[in-house]
């Protein structure tokens, strides 16, 4: 406990001179009473209520505080950019597949571990000549997970490598918004730098409170050639070479309190690096830039001076009968206020949701797979029966990005319904290559039972249909093509089925709806031809609002494209 105005205790002077005064006069009061005769104490004039009341106030005028102060409580859990190189030096092959695998393998694991935590956000910011915010700040970390995943090298423009204009970038790329475990920059890179503006970063991240870690790949003893659309690269006629360089990367972890993990040419766990070394670190800046607060604590000592008050200026019968409804009233408040209005559970909240998506209330399913998902964040169920009814409302791209969320958390049995239902997701969001994978790793999975075992037979026939998809898309474009013309996709064949929320058996071509009605469309309702041209117009939108990457500049001669 501390006192925010100690200056106030000067008045326990006088107070204690009252005090000594009132002793003085009790026993006056009791020598009288004695020589009168009469049996027992004498009667009390209220003076010791008093004087509580104004030993009360005065510690009140003082602002004791203690605890931590719920009002003023900021969410758990941390903000985290993941700045990653895409530059063509992270496709140099000396680490296996290349650096920029290993990084996405890295980050990777590093998501994985932030989702076992509550409350963390997480954005991604590609970078080679300039920063381009791919994801923004999301709790949504399976959406995270699936932009990392499809970054390549040269994948940015201009290219080159600006390190200080990606830094800034990801600086910008937080909200107002304050968490308790405070800000944080991971970045992927190779530390080469082009550009040199990152010295300008370091004083702008330490005052914005923003730590930045590192994860240096690549070699750091000699060069290796960097690959280009056309073979290696070359600059003003010579062969470019790329080698690892830590200047970089060692002044901007050590001017922000941050880490530097150096994992050279191979991949390791980031996951548990971050936990033990990234995480620690970045709690004991967070705790040494923002103490906690403590709470006010002034108005419980205002209270107890009015009820002292009141009760101890009353006749001798009227203070009992005052302190006996006192301790009554006060038992009474505590239970008024540790019952608290009733509230569903997570499981009945899923229980509520299945009964809707059953009914095809989908809207009323959503909200309550959602308000399961806050109350049991760590719970796989209500996730994927979200995303589940985000499929079955044609949404697929955030479907997408809860059955990722899922895959995370979710156990063996859930990862393979989790895969089947990202196929589904993916070959209607048009993706029929991210469809084939996942169909792939559910097709590969050996855990025996009779629902996996009928999930895996869905899902190798929809895998033919998705290669048949994949045969007659046409070569890659600019712009996509225009909506007038829709191209007439064949129908899916009718054993595609996929697990409703619960997952408890194969469903239609939905992502996984409910446990038992059909999720394939009946009646007038659209036709899965429909809801792929849906998907598209969905695609088309966001491409619209996409900014374009910045055109290269500049020769080819002379451009350090790299």
């Amino acid at each position: 406990m501390d006192l925010s105005h100690p200056d106030w205790l000067w008045l326990l002077l006088p107070w204690t001179l009252f005090t000594l005064r009132a002793q003085r006069g009790h026993r006056r009061r009791e020598r009288a009473w004695n020589a009168l005769g009469q049996g027992g104490r004498p009667p009390g004039d209220g003076r010791v209520g008093v004087l509580l009341a104004a030993l009360f106030l005065v510690v009140a005028l003082a602002q004791p505080r203690w605890g931590r102060d719920s009002g003023a409580a900021i969410p758990p859990g941390r903000d985290v950019v993941l700045l990653i190189d895409v530059s063509r030096s992270m496709g140099a092959e000396d680490a296996v597949p290349n650096r920029l695998g290993v990084a996405i393998e890295s980050a990777g694991g590093l998501i994985e571990a932030m989702a076992k935590e509550e409350g963390d956000r997480v954005a991604v910011v590609a970078f080679a000549g300039a920063g381009v915010v791919r994801c923004g700040l999301t709790e949504n970390l399976g959406a995270a997970l699936d932009v990392v995943r499809k970054l390549r090298p040269g994948s940015v423009q201009p290219g080159g490598t600006d390190l200080g204009g990606a830094l800034r970038v990801a600086a910008g790329t937080f909200d107002d918004r304050d968490h308790a475990e405070g800000r944080m920059i991971v970045v992927f890179t190779d530390g080469e730098d082009l550009a040199g503006g990152w010295r300008d970063q370091v004083a702008a991240l330490r005052e914005g409170g923003i730590i930045a870690n590192a994860v240096a790949i690549g070699d750091l003893d000699r060069g290796h050639p960097v690959p280009g659309p056309n073979g290696a690269i070359s600059h003003q006629g010579k062969p470019v070479s790329s080698r690892r360089s830590d200047e970089a990367l060692d002044a901007l972890a050590s001017g922000t309190g941050g880490a530097v993990i150096r994992l050279g040419l191979a991949s390791a766990d980031v996951g548990s690096l971050y936990r033990d070394k990234i995480a620690p670190a970045a709690r004991r800046v967070r705790n040494a830039s923002h103490p906690a607060e403590r709470a006010e604590r002034y108005g419980l000592f205002v209270i107890a001076a009015l009820m002292t008050l009141s009760i101890g200026t009353r006749p001798r019968a009227v203070r009992r009968s005052a302190r006996r409804w006192g301790v009554i009233a006060g038992l009474a408040l505590m239970f008024t206020l540790g019952a608290g209005p009733s509230s569903e559970s997570p499981r009945q909240l899923v229980e509520r949701g299945r009964d809707a998506f059953r009914s095809r209330r989908f809207e009323q399913a959503l909200t309550a797979f959602e308000a399961a998902t806050k109350l049991a964040p760590r719970s796989p169920v209500p996730l994927f029966d979200a995303a589940a009814t985000l499929f079955a409302m044609g949404r697929h791209p955030e479907a997408i990005g809860r059955y990722q969320s899922t895959r995370l958390i979710g156990d063996a049995d859930m990862k393979i319904k989790v895969d089947y239902a990202l196929g589904n997701a993916y070959l209607m969001a048009s993706d029929p290559a991210s469809a084939i994978e996942h169909y792939d790793a559910c097709i590969a999975s050996t855990r025996k039972s009779s629902v996996l075992d009928a999930i895996r037979r869905d899902a190798r026939a929809n895998r033919d249909y998705a290669l048949r998809r994949l045969a007659e898309q046409p070569a890659p474009e600019p712009d996509p093509p225009s909506p007038e013309e829709p191209k007439p996709q064949p129908k899916p064949s009718t054993k595609a089925k996929d697990d409703g929320p619960g997952g408890e058996g194969p469903r239609g071509q939905g992502g996984a709806g409910g446990s038992e009605p059909d999720s394939r469309p009946q009646g007038g309702q659209d036709t899965p031809e429909e809801r792929l041209n849906s998907a598209l117009e969905h695609v088309r939108e966001a491409l619209k609002e996409r900014l374009p990457d910045a055109p290269i500049k500049g020769s080819s001669g002379d451009l350090r494209d790299w």
